[in-house]
Order: structure tokens, then C-alpha cells, then sequence
């Protein structure tokens, strides 16, 4: 017989079926209605992600399923919703995996835990992502954050251009982009952020002008553009940034990326009445100096180096007592040094080399009592170093270097016992040295002489080497080759524990070589001397020594054994003396598994007084 069927069990589970499909369809449907929903309300605030959110494989479209997803989606105000997606594209659009710190990024928790975002009753305020190792593109969906007061990504890899978005976060007060590798130009819209207080785009690689509607950013406090490759004039419309302290505009970059043209926009400028550091070095500006300048009574510091400014320095800027930095190097300048320079007191730093400057140097300088850098090299300065220099006790640097001063070397300058530096070669200076600079401790560079043609040096150095000298601990180097030197190399010398590279060459030192020699020297050059005496065995301490020449001078004796301790020496030079006995103790060093001597010479030819199997030239 036939199996018995069950209707009403049939039935029931027919309706089962039919009730659970529904249910599951109702749910998809309630899940696409809140999906167009959630789309909806992104593309209201962000209507440029429209085609993202079309293309499946996009950050944007990645991070509407991410919320779409989110198990707490629907305890979000519309708000915080925006706020999330728009971070979740950030993330996606760039590089996560290199990020030093992504904890918290595209999970599920609270954006407020995420790594570098700081917030106020649940919006997120600040975005601090410096040195992570950001890369990839910057969303624009950065735009919609509208609680955001801080956005800082400095020092990353990001690329690409900047987002006109950008411009919606009209409660951005901080902007930070520098030192990242974006491109393109300045998006217009940036004028649009008017609460913001710091714009900082530099260190990148920005292209074509500078965008004029950066001059309605009214409470800009700080706008840093340099080191990137904009070509263009200097806006006018930055006259109305009245409340700018820092504008920084310069290139300092190798390959001299920023190329402003045009002239000082100086009536501009002028407007700038709380600007503090105007730094607009290593462009192509020309014109004159500013008279502006002088009424702009917050300014600290000036930079105009590396530039076609031409003409004179305004007596004006001598009015500005407050300034602490003038810095106009590497330009077309042909006046003289003012009178008045002695009036800006609080001057740190006056840089003026490179120049066509004429004149005498004005006994005035000595009222610069704060300056602790002063350069006046290349240019055309005559006359005589003035011996008010000595009062400026503050000084570190002082280049005189590459001029026409005349004259002696003024014992004054030991009175500037914080100098690091003295460069005054390239003169007309006869002088001796004076025993006062042996009080100069602190000095690590001295040169008062340089034998290079092309510097066509016409100072000369007379008399004895002062036994002062020896108190000068910190010097590096002590160039005094093809001078008017008379005298012994006075043993005091021993004391100069830092020096590293003697030169007396061709000069008309007599006497012995002192008993001991700096054991720092990694050159000692006195050929062509008259010195006499023997060498002495304490020349095997001087274990960092690559290069000894004492050839043509009257030494006698053998050469101690001790030199060959010198397993540095590169360069021995030994001939034109009286030496005697034989040299091939130094021959393992001339092997290469011994040492590093590539030169050696000797009177060893036959018949000569020295021995010598492997010198490289007997004479």
C-alpha cells in the first residue's frame, strides 16, 4: 500500500520555509536601505567620493563595507559616522603595513583610542601622525572631519597632491604637511580655512605660484612654503596676513628647487607689523633693500641671502636696535657698511660676505656687543682691521677674509676669547702674530694665510712664532707655509692638544725640532727650512700621523727606528738633509698588509749617506 503522507506536517514546513525566506529578505533589504542610507549621508558631506564609492576596489568604497559592518553602527550620530569613514579611507589610502604605530586603525573600538587622534566629547579634534611612516596618498575625506582643529603628518612619505577638500576644515587651526614628498600645486581652497594659525607645506615637492587666497587667512601666525619648486613672485595679498610671525619662503635644498622671482614686494612686506623671522633666502628677488623693514618693529630676523638684491643698505635699517639677525650674503650689494651699524644692538648675527662692498669697516662696529657671528669676507673692504673689533667679546665667528684691509693683525683680537673661528687671509695684512691671540683657547680654525692661486693671497707673516701660541689648546690647524717665519718652533707647541695639521713650509725657521710634537698632528709640513738638529725618537708617539715632511733643511743623524710605530704615515720625506744610516726599518710599512706608506724619499741614491731598499725616490 501507498506510504501515509502527512499533510499538515507538509504544510507547516512549507510555511516554515516561506516565513524564513522572507525574514532573510527582509534583512538584506534592511541592510541595502541602510547601506543607501549611510552612502547617502557620506556623499551629502563629501560629494567628491561619489566616483570612490563607485569602483568597488577603492579605499572609499572599502571603508563604507567596513561601516556598513560596524556592530555598533547604529549607536553613532550621523556625525560620528562621517567621522569614521573618513578615517577608514585615510588609513586605506595609504600604506598601512610600514605605519610604526597603527593601534586601534580600522577596528571596531573607538576612533578616540587610535593611535595619534586626540578627541573632544567624541569627535575627534587632532590628528598626530609625525615620523610613522605614512605613505600612500592623502584622502580627501580628510575634509569632513569638521571638528578637527589639528592636523599634523610631518616627516612621512606622503604622496601625491594635496586634497582641495582640505579647505572644508574651517576649524582647522593647525596644518601640517612638511617633510613628505607631495606634489602638484597649492589647491585655492586653502584660503578658505580661516581660523587656521600654522600652515607648514615645506620640505615637499609643490609646484607653479603661490596661490593669492592664502592672503585671507587672517589669523595665520606661521606660513612655512620653502624648499619646494614653486615659481613665482611673492603674492601681494600677504600684505593682510597682520598677524604673521614666521614666513619662511627660502631654499636650502641642494638642487635650489624654489625659484621666486620678481621684486620685494616691499609695501607688502611693510604691512607685516608682527612678523619676527622673514626668511625668503636661495631665490631669484631682486631690487633694493627695503626701507620698509625699519618700521616693522617685531622683526628678529631677516634673510634675504642668495638672492639679485642690488644697491645699498638703507641707512634706515640701522634703526632697527631690535633686530638680531641680518643676513644678506650672496647678493648684488656695493655700498658701504653704514656708520650706524653700531646702533643695532641686539644684532646676534651679521652676514654681509659675498658682496661688492667697499669702504673701510667703521670703528661703529664696536657697539654690536650681542654679535656672535660677524662675516665681511668677499667683498671689497679697505683700510685696516679696526681694533674695536676687540670689544665684542660675544664673537665666535669672525670672517674678514677675501678683501683689501692693509695694515697689521690688532693684538685686540685676543681680547675675543670666545671666538671658535678667525679667517683673515686673502689681504694685503704685513704683520707678525700677535702673542695676544695665544689667549684665544677656545679657537678651533685660524687662517691667516691661504696659498691657493686662484686667492692670489698677497699677506705675509713675519717674525717668530709667539710662545703664547702654545696656550691656543683647541686649534685644529696651524697654516703658516711660504711666509717671513724666522725663529725656532718654539716647544710650547707641544701644548696645542687638539692641532692636527701644522704647516711651516718655506719659511726661515731655524733651531732644532721641538723635544715632543702634538700627539693629535695628522700633518706636519717644515721643508724648506733651515732647522737644524737631529730627529728625535719621541716622533714614534705620533701614532696618528699620515703625513711628515722635513726634506731640504740641515738635520743630521740617523732616523730613528721609532718611526716605523707610524703604521698611518702615508707620506715621508726625508731628503735634502744630512741624515745618515739606513731607512729599511721603515720598509714594512711600504708592504700594503703593513701599512699605508705610498711615498718615502731619502738622499739614498748610490753614493748617499742613507740606505734604502724600498724608498719610492732617492735623490
Amino acid at each position: 500500500p501507498p506510504p501515509t503522507i502527512d499533510i499538515g506536517a507538509v504544510l507547516d514546513s512549507a510555511v516554515d520555509e516561506a516565513f524564513q525566506d522572507q525574514t532573510s529578505l527582509n534583512i538584506l533589504l534592511d541592510e541595502a536601505i541602510q547601506e543607501a542610507s549611510l552612502k547617502d549621508l557620506i556623499l551629502n558631506a563629501s560629494p567628491d567620493s561619489m566616483a570612490a564609492l563607485s569602483d568597488a576596489n577603492s579605499p572609499q568604497f572599502k571603508a563604507l563595507v567596513w561601516l556598513s559592518d560596524d556592530p555598533n553602527l547604529d549607536s553613532y550620530d550621523d556625525q560620528r559616522k562621517i567621522d569614521r569613514f573618513s578615517l577608514a579611507s585615510f588609513y586605506l589610502s595609504s600604506t598601512p603595513e610600514p605605519w610604526i604605530d597603527r593601534t586601534g586603525w580600522n577596528g571596531y573600538g573607538d576612533e578616540c583610542d587610535y593611535y595619534g587622534i586626540e578627541c573632544e566629547d567624541t569627535r575627534v579634534v587632532a590628528l598626530n601622525l609625525t615620523e610613522n611612516n605614512v605613505r600612500g596618498t592623502l584622502a580627501p575625506e580628510i575634509g569632513n572631519l569638521a571638528s578637527l582643529l589639528t592636523l599634523i603628518l610631518t616627516d612621512n612619505d606622503i604622496e601625491g597632491p594635496i586634497p582641495g577638500a582640505l579647505g572644508r576644515l574651517s576649524n582647522l587651526e593647525v596644518l601640517r604637511l612638511d617633510d613628505n614628498d607631495l606634489t602638484g600645486g597649492l589647491p585655492t581652497t586653502l584660503g578658505d580655512m580661516v581660523n587656521l594659525r600654522s600652515l607648514r607645506l615645506d620640505d615637499n615637492e609643490l609646484t607653479g605660484a603661490i596661490v593669492t587666497d592664502l592672503g585671507k587667512l587672517s589669523v595665520l601666525v606661521e606660513l612655512r612654503l620653502e624648499i619646494n619648486e614653486f615659481t613665482s613672485e611673492i603674492p601681494t595679498e600677504f600684505g593682510q596676513l597682520v598677524n604673521l610671525r614666521v614666513l619662511g619662503l627660502y631654499d636650502s635644498s641642494e638642487d635650489d628647487s624654489n625659484l621666486l622671482t620678481g621684486t620685494l614686494p616691499c609695501a607688502s612686506l611693510g604691512n607685516l607689523a608682527s612678523v619676527e623671522s622673514l626668511i625668503l633666502n636661495d631665490n631669484e628677488l631682486s631690487g633694493t633693500l627695503c626701507t620698509e623693514f625699519a618700521t616693522m618693529s617685531s622683526l628678529r630676523e631677516l634673510r634675504l641671502d642668495k638672492n639679485f638684491i642690488t644697491g645699498a643698505i638703507p641707512p634706515e635699517l640701522t634703526e632697527m636696535e631690535w633686530l638680531e639677525a641680518l643676513v644678506l650674503d650672496g647678493n648684488n650689494i656695493t655700498s658701504t657698511l653704514p656708520q650706524g651699524i653700531g646702533k643695532m644692538t641686539e644684532l646676534q648675527v651679521l652676514r654681509l660676505h659675498d658682496n661688492f662692498m667697499t669702504g673701510t669697516i667703521p670703528n661703529s662696529i664696536a657697539g654690536l656687543k650681542n654679535l656672535f657671528l660677524l662675516r665681511l669676507n668677499e667683498n671689497g673692504f679697505s683700510g685696516t682691521i679696526p681694533t674695536q673689533i676687540g670689544a665684542l667679546s660675544n664673537l665666535e665667528e669672525l670672517r674678514l677674509d677675501s678683501n683689501f684691509l692693509s695694515g697689521t693683525i690688532p693684538p685686540q683680537l685676543g681680547d675675543i676669547t670666545n671666538l671658535d673661528e678667525l679667517r683673515i687671509e686673502g689681504n694685503a695684512l704685513y704683520s707678525s702674530i700677535p702673542s695676544q691671540l695665544g689667549r684665544l683657547k677656545m679657537l678651533t680654525k685660524m687662517v691667516l694665510w691661504d696659498s691657493r692661486e686662484a686667492l692670489n693671497d698677497t699677506n705675509i707673516i713675519t717674525g717668530m712664532i709667539p710662545t703664547e701660541i702654545g696656550n691656543m689648546e683647541s686649534l685644529r690647524e696651524l697654516v703658516l707655509d711660504d711666509q717671513n717665519i724666522t725663529g725656532p718652533i718654539p716647544p710650547q707647541i707641544a701644548n696645542m692638544a687638539s692641532l692636527e695639521v701644522l704647516r711651516l713650509d718655506v719659511n726661515f725657521i731655524t733651531g732644532s725640532l721641538p723635544p715632543a710634537l702634538p700627539e693629535s698632528l695628522i700633518e706636519f709640513r717644515a721643508e724648506e727650512n733651515a732647522i737644524t738638529g737631529t730627529l728625535s725618537p719621541a716622533l714614534g708617539n705620533l701614532l696618528a700621523l699620515q703625513d711628515f715632511r722635513i726634506f731640504n733643511n740641515e738635520l743630521n743623524g740617523s732616523v730613528p727606528t721609532e718611526l716605523s710605530q707610524l703604521s698611518n704615515l702615508q707620506i715621508l720625506y726625508l731628503d735634502g738633509n744630512d741624515l745618515n744610516g739606513s731607512l729599511d726599518h721603515m720598509c714594512p710599512l711600504r708592504d700594503t698588509s703593513g701599512g699605508f706608506l705610498e711615498e718615502m724619499s731619502a738622499d739614498c741614491k748610490e753614493g748617499g749617506k742613507i740606505a734604502c731598499s724600498c724608498c719610492s725616490d732617492c735623490y
